[in-house]
This record gives structure tokens, C-alpha cells and sequence, in this order.
């Protein structure tokens, strides 16, 4: 019983001291205005980006079929203070995603790989950076 006690207010002491209060860093700005289906909004540096999974059928001549040129399809990362791409750390990718850990972002992707038909994807690839420039192979 008494460890139990001790247990109990050792418990209440942890939870009364003050901590910092958490505000997510990701805020909604606006809709992307283009066909993106997959992103993934993320922090880094302070700064909120947005990964993009750009199909380039989209690019092209109005009644274009999905999957013309995927080959031409890449994961990007837009700066969303300056709406400018600051990255495409994977082409010949599709359905990427992002994760920030430990001060690097890393991408995962599925590769379309090479002959290979329109989203027969049998493979993952990985890239990260510390800079959002050098990216690992």
C-alpha cells in the first residue's frame, strides 16, 4: 500500500509542473490550386514545406490519358513562404510521403522502377537531407 501511495503522489507532482504549451506548426494556407492528390505538409527548419507528388500528364495536351510519361512523374518539395520548388529528391516516383527526424527529412516514394507498366510499383525507395539540397542515393 504504501509504495502504491508514494506512487500516487510522486504522479500528482509530475503532472502539476508547468510545461510548455504545443501549437502545431502546420497551418492550413490555402488549397495547392492544381491537381496534386498526395502531399504531405511538414516543418523543417522552422520553415513549413510541402511535399509533392507531381504527375506529368498533368503538363500536358488537354485530354492527355493519366499515365502518359509517368516515366517524367516526380516527388517534389515546394517552400510554401515562396511557393517556389526547393527540391525533387525522387523522379520516376509516385505516392511519397515525408518524415522529419532527427534534423533530416526523409522521403519514401514508390519506384516505378524501368519497363515496368504504368503503377506496377514493386519497390520503396528512400532518400533524406539535412539541407533540403544533397540528398542520399
Amino acid at each position: 500500500m504504501k509504495c502504491s501511495t508514494s506512487f500516487a503522489w510522486l504522479m500528482i507532482l509530475a503532472c502539476s509542473v508547468a510545461q510548455a504549451e504545443w501549437s502545431n506548426p502546420i497551418k492550413k494556407i490555402s488549397y495547392t490550386g492544381s491537381p496534386l492528390v498526395e502531399v504531405t505538409p511538414f516543418v523543417f527548419g522552422d520553415r513549413l514545406y510541402l511535399l509533392e507528388n507531381n504527375q506529368a500528364f498533368w503538363d500536358m495536351k488537354p485530354g492527355t490519358p493519366p499515365g502518359a510519361r509517368f516515366y517524367d512523374d516526380e516527388v517534389r518539395i515546394r517552400d510554401l513562404s515562396t511557393g517556389k520548388i526547393v527540391a525533387t529528391p525522387l523522379k520516376n516516383h509516385a505516392f511519397g510521403t515525408a518524415l522529419v527526424h532527427d534534423g533530416r527529412v526523409y522521403v519514401f516514394a514508390g519506384d516505378f522502377g524501368k519497363g515496368k507498366p504504368w503503377r506496377q510499383i514493386t519497390e520503396v525507395s528512400m532518400t533524406s537531407s539535412a539541407d533540403l539540397k544533397q540528398w542520399t542515393t
